[in-house]
């Protein structure tokens, strides 16, 4: 189905009317513990998270994600650059 811009799918219809299909937050929002410290290089590589530093020096990263593809995307990304993974956690 197209997608005109960031709204809504658009469906056609049987009699090739355009339908809007609406739209549901389905996304899940995550907590990921990871090994290196909060940096601005951190946030750039990841904007969907919010990057906080943790008291022992590390980093936590809270955002929001539409579908596990993406989840699998970020984790993808800390492994590309690196970034040792300590603890992924579905909040509710």
């Amino acid at each position: 189905m197209p997608r005109l811009g960031p709204g809504p799918i658009i469906s056609t219809t049987a009699r090739g009317a355009l339908a809007r299909i609406p739209e549901v937050n389905m996304s899940k929002r995550y907590l990921l513990r990871v090994g290196a410290s909060a940096s601005p290089f951190l946030a750039a590589a990841f904007p969907e998270f919010d990057v906080e530093p943790e008291d022992d020096g590390r980093a936590r990263m809270v955002g929001s994600l539409v579908d596990d593809a993406a989840l699998h995307g970020a984790l993808q990304r800390l492994q590309n650059l690196q970034v040792e993974l300590l603890a992924v956690t579905r909040l509710e």
